[in-house]
C-alpha cells in the first residue's frame, strides 16, 4: 500500500480550524446556511472564494454565483453583477488564450482556488474579519506539470438575516485598518505559517 512520509523539515500546523457545510443549497447550486458563529463565517468565507474551471464550467458563471449566493444584499446593484460578469468573462478569454479552447476546457485542464489557511483578525457575533491562504492551481493541458502558487486575500464576514454574507463595505473599511498587519505568504508546513499565525483547514465531511 502506498505510504506518505513527511519531509524532514515539515512543520505541523499548531493551529487548525474544521469548517462546516452550509445546511442547504440554492439556486446557484451553492452551499448556504452556515450556523451563527465565528466557524461559520470562515466557512462562508472559504466557500466563497473557492472555484474549480474546468470542463464546460466558466469563471464568468462561478464568480456570478458566488455574487448571488454570498455577497450581503446592502452590496448588490445592477452595475455590480455587470463588473462581476465582466471580470469572469475577462479571465476566461485569458484563459482560452493561454490554453486554446473555445468554449469547454479540454480534458485534463483546469483551474482551481482553494483556501488552506486562515487567520481570524476580528471577530463579533455578527462580524468577522479573517485573512484567507489560497494556493491557486493551473493546469495547461493533460500532458502538463500542475502550475501552482499562494495567494492571500483579507475578507468580511457579515451576519445578514438568516446567514453570513460576503461584506464589500466592512472588507474596504478592514483593509484600512488591517493596514501593514498582512501575514506572510506561507505554505502549511512551512513553520512561518505558525509564526504567521495561520490555521490550517479541516474540510468539512
Amino acid at each position: 500500500m502506498p505510504t506518505y512520509t513527511a519531509p524532514d523539515d515539515w512543520t505541523e500546523p499548531q493551529q487548525w480550524i474544521s469548517l462546516q457545510r452550509g445546511t442547504t443549497t440554492d439556486p446557484s447550486g451553492n452551499r448556504v446556511g452556515f450556523p451563527h458563529t465565528t466557524t461559520g463565517a470562515a466557512s462562508l468565507l472559504a466557500a466563497a472564494n473557492t472555484t474549480n474551471v474546468e470542463g464546460g464550467r466558466t469563471a464568468a458563471t462561478q464568480q456570478l454565483a458566488v455574487y448571488r449566493s454570498y455577497v450581503s444584499p446592502d452590496d448588490q446593484s445592477s452595475a455590480a453583477e455587470t463588473r462581476v460578469r465582466e471580470h469572469g468573462e475577462q479571465t476566461d478569454q485569458r484563459l482560452r488564450a493561454r490554453i486554446g479552447y473555445s468554449s469547454t476546457m479540454p480534458s485534463g485542464t483546469y483551474m482551481r482556488t482553494h483556501i488552506v489557511g486562515i487567520k481570524i483578525v476580528q471577530e463579533s457575533p455578527n462580524e468577522v474579519t479573517a485573512w484567507l491562504l489560497g494556493r491557486a492551481t493551473l493546469k495547461t493541458s493533460s500532458a502538463t506539470p500542475e502550475d501552482g502558487s499562494y495567494t492571500r486575500t483579507l475578507a468580511v464576514a457579515r451576519w445578514a438575516g438568516n446567514d453570513w454574507k460576503l461584506s464589500a463595505q466592512g472588507t474596504a473599511r478592514a483593509l484600512q485598518q488591517q493596514l501593514g498587519t498582512a501575514p506572510g505568504i506561507v505554505a502549511p508546513g512551512d513553520a512561518a505559517f505558525n509564526q504567521a499565525g495561520w490555521a490550517a483547514i479541516r474540510q468539512a465531511s
